[in-house]
């Protein structure tokens, strides 16, 4: 349902990479609804979650690895980290900015914040 929020909880009994599945029929997709989850020691987690990285996986930090997607998928032939115009907006000051998304033109009514 749009805008519902379900949290679960389980147990892990051993550190490792768990394969999930939603768990309830949801809609169009649901069949598709697949991820992983990963259990660490308590200590690796702290230390992981200490950075800046996105995962406990990541070789390097954020920002290089966006710039890495931003030049080999094709962003920059349309968009400029500059503030200069290409064919799309710049990207320039979009981190951190706030903004309302429209459905159908319109803000939503009823947000949770």
């Amino acid at each position: 349902m749009p805008g519902r929020e379900t949290h679960i909880w389980f147990n892990a009994t051993k550190p490792g990479r768990y394969g999930i599945e939603c768990t309830e029929y949801c809609g169009v997709g649901h069949s598709k609804m697949l991820t992983k989850v990963e259990v660490m020691p308590a200590a690796d987690f702290d230390a992981w979650y200490a950075t800046d990285k996105l995962s406990p996986h990541d070789t390097g930090a954020p920002r290089s690895i966006g710039e890495m997607l931003y030049k080999t998928l094709g962003y920059a032939s349309c968009h400029s980290i500059d503030g200069s115009i290409i064919v799309g907006p710049s990207f320039a000051g979009l981190f951190g900015k706030k903004a309302t998304l429209l459905t159908g033109g319109q803000a939503p009514r009823n947000r949770r914040r």
